[in-house]
């Protein structure tokens, strides 16, 4: 993943001010320019984090789906899912065709958000960020999140889980069984599970396993890497 990473970056070969440009100078010449809305530059601020935000885990929502339900797509997310115990490694593994999707994602999502807002209202653009985190994210983690992939069960309750995906909620996404499979994609909102019928609230400590059924597990780079592009074709 580091070396796609080096040769393959999703915002270095499409940068989203790129996206962000396309996307303002395409509303000013469809629409025409945006007469001044006088909004204090504080509350564009914020409205243009809590955009990038929502939007964004909406699109994260969206993808993962789209890698559960297409079969293609499956065969690459598979290695995420090959994991049978969880641990804060389990984030990383992931096949690196996965990673650049998710990194396109993320290009189009900021691009598209950020050239909304410029066409807008024409202002040097902040987010209301933290050590380089988007603050909602970072209030987000701190609740317990990183503990999604971990054997730290922590759950929000029934009535939270309806709105954020606590880690227990994402560690039942991993389980094997019939009643907890294909639940819980979204990443810290549980709205969109809960709107598109895709929500599991916890019920008490669950006992769960991990993994891919009885397929063999992704251990070896062979196996994590090139055997998913093989089974794809």
């Amino acid at each position: 993943n580091a070396l796609v990473r080096v040769w393959a970056n999703a915002s270095a070969l499409i940068p989203p001010a790129g996206v962000a440009a396309l996307v303002s100078v395409g509303m000013d010449t469809t629409m025409g320019p945006c007469s001044e809305l006088g909004v204090s530059r504080s509350m564009i601020a914020l409205v243009y984090t809590v955009s990038l935000f929502v939007v964004g885990d909406f699109s994260r929502y969206a993808v993962h789906l789209l890698f559960h339900r297409v079969a293609v797509l499956w065969e690459l997310h598979k290695v995420h899912h090959s994991a049978t115990s969880m641990t804060p490694f389990t984030v990383y593994r992931m096949h690196p065709i996965e990673s650049f999707v998710f990194g396109l994602r993320g290009v189009f999502v900021s691009g598209m958000i950020t050239g909304v807002f410029y066409y807008l209202f024409r202002a040097e653009l902040h987010a209301v960020d933290l050590l380089g985190v988007n603050t909602l994210g970072l209030v987000f983690n701190m609740l317990g999140a990183n503990l999604r992939h971990s054997h730290v069960w922590l759950s929000y309750g029934s009535k939270v889980e309806h709105v954020l995906i606590s880690p227990a909620q994402h560690q039942i996404h991993h389980s094997i069984d019939v009643e907890q499979y294909d639940r819980n994609f979204g990443s810290c909102f549980a709205i969109w599970d809960w709107v598109f019928g895709t929500l599991y609230v916890t019920h008490g400590r669950e006992s769960l396993t991990f993994g891919v059924g009885s397929e063999p597990e992704a251990h070896h780079w062979w196996d994590a890497v090139i055997t998913p592009m093989r089974r794809s074709l």
